[in-house]
């Protein structure tokens, strides 16, 4: 953990990677959704004002990024955030704006979540 206040004071260029890979039919499924502008809960069977799914990794120094799948009033959308260890738990350190897709690159300053196609 002191590696990690170093770089944050100091303003390092270190950049940690975690790749992760969610299969084809479930990033389908929910970024057709995404994409929509207003969603039909009950047709889709999807509950309003929760989190659907928590997708996440952990890097080397113990920060973990989180990428939530969420309903809202009319529609999904995704919320990323980077949390760091404290005494034995985790605090949020940072929240992205809520992108576009799933996959891609969530970059949370000198920390990047991957989201990839599983191959099969």
């Amino acid at each position: 953990m002191a590696d990690y206040h170093k770089c944050l004071e100091a303003g390092c260029d270190a950049v940690m990677l975690e790749e992760l890979q969610i299969d084809r039919d479930t990033v389908t499924r929910w970024q057709r959704l995404l994409d929509l502008s207003e969603v039909d809960f009950d047709k889709e069977g999807i509950d309003q004002d929760c989190t659907l799914e928590v997708w996440s990794v952990e890097f080397d120094n113990g920060c973990v990024a989180d990428l939530k799948l969420c309903s809202g009033d009319t529609s999904l959308f995704l919320d990323p955030v980077l949390f760091r260890p404290l005494n034995g738990g985790l605090i949020e350190e940072l929240v992205l704006d809520c992108p576009d897709n799933i996959l891609g690159d969530h970059v949370f300053a000198n920390y990047v979540m991957r989201v990839t196609l599983k191959t099969e």
